[in-house]
């Protein structure tokens, strides 16, 4: 028997008054899948992680992950079940080093966050060191975080998400605003993630080049209703795709 995909969205639909942001959309992300939604802006992208992730109740449709209905279930607790959000990951504090940062998000998850920050010292520093290990800034451990390029604070935000355990990563535009050198960098650590960890993450985006080089599949949505699913070269082929999003010369 075919286990269910890790997380799933069926017939989600949100309406604002009049207005249909999302009508009848559903996906599917499976362990260590890099899964892409793109569309025109406006298209309903951030509506369907915010309805995922609970920030938005949807008039209509179903959340599964790993099995079991979670769109009842409030945004905190399906943080941690293991969804986590971009902007629900853990703040970074700028008046933390990176390794503070990092170490504060462990001591929540474990609930000694009671104790005084500078009685911490170096609990779980280990930990602190093979997190930030696994994004690729371990040497700036002890960088305060303000100092950080808008590549390494993505980079710093992954390792506080990662010490939630999460099992889905939903991110929102994550190269947004960073040059050539940081997309690349942040992309290769998502990569990663999903091969060595197998977590999913599903995202939005407005680089058409780099979702259709990096994700596995891609739903696109327009006007709020699901235009396309497939692999990036069916999507890319895919003739009402090229008409209302790819012909328009607009990736937004």
């Amino acid at each position: 028997m075919t286990s269910p995909p890790l997380l799933k969205a069926a017939d989600l639909s949100k309406q604002f008054g009049d207005f249909k942001a999302l009508d009848g959309v559903s996906l599917a992300l499976e362990a260590g899948q890099i899964h892409a939604i793109i569309g025109p802006n406006g298209a309903g992208k951030s509506t369907c992680l915010n309805c995922i992730t609970g920030l938005l109740n949807p008039t209509r449709g179903m959340v599964h992950f790993e099995g079991l209905r979670i769109d009842t279930v409030p945004p905190h607790q399906r943080a941690r079940m293991g969804l986590a959000r971009s902007f629900q990951i853990t703040s970074i504090f700028n008046g933390l080093t990176v390794g503070e940062n990092v170490q504060l998000a462990l001591m929540a998850q474990r609930g000694d966050c009671r104790q005084l920050f500078t009685a911490a010292g170096r609990r779980h520093w280990i930990e602190v060191l093979d997190l930030l290990q696994s994004v690729g800034i371990a040497e700036m451990v002890e960088r305060p975080s303000a100092e950080l390029a808008a590549g390494d604070r993505k980079r710093l935000e992954f390792a506080i998400a990662l010490a939630g355990k999460p099992k889905v990563l939903l991110l929102d535009e994550p190269t947004a605003g960073m040059s050539v050198s940081e997309r690349s960098i942040v992309i290769e650590i998502l990569r990663r993630l999903a091969r060595e960890r197998g977590i999913g993450v599903l995202f939005t985006e407005h680089d058409i080049d780099m979702v259709f080089d990096n994700a596995d599949c891609i739903t696109v949505l327009h006007q709020g209703r699901l235009l396309a699913f497939g692999l990036p070269v069916e999507v890319r082929r895919d003739a009402r795709v090229q008409q209302v999003y790819l012909g328009e010369g607009d990736d937004a």
